[in-house]
């Protein structure tokens, strides 16, 4: 993964910036032609520019999802906001480490938090039914419990 700067970041921002001021400029100059411009940057900023938008779009659909998904397979209210909670702390933990480490939101970095949620759902999920599937008394305590008699 490539790890930018502060000013790579700000240039990075201001060429966004600029691409979208000079396509202002052209739709309003009234050119009798199509007119368009075009530079080796444009590119890379039109797919960044998109997948800032799409991926919080996308997790905040995929979450809803997720709710959804585990009360309608857990058929339990409590157990499914559990796996819920996982999910938003694993994406929450993750996106710090990368604002942390310096990572751009790009195609690579918007996969990663995308195969996160499907990764802590999983996990989640089979924690929480083996959880509700296994019954103890109250009185038993963690001695008794892992004793095998």
């Amino acid at each position: 993964m490539y790890i930018e700067s502060d000013l790579e970041r700000s240039c990075f921002f201001l060429g966004i910036d600029t691409m979208n001021r000079i396509k202002t400029i052209i739709k309003t100059a009234g050119f009798p032609y199509r007119v368009f411009a075009f530079s080796p940057l444009y590119s890379v900023w039109e797919i960044d520019e998109i997948i800032r938008g799409e991926l919080y779009r996308n997790l905040g659909l995929a979450t809803i999802a997720i709710y959804f998904t585990t009360f309608l397979l857990l058929s339990d209210f409590t157990g499914s906001l559990f796996c819920l909670l996982a999910v938003l702390l694993t994406l929450t933990n993750v996106s710090g480490l990368m604002h942390f480490w310096g990572l751009a939101v790009d195609t690579v970095t918007a996969t990663v938090l995308i195969i996160c949620i499907g990764l802590s759902v999983d996990f989640a999920a089979h924690v929480v039914h083996c959880f509700m599937q296994t019954s103890y008394e109250k009185t038993t305590t963690t001695g008794d419990s892992t004793n095998n008699k």
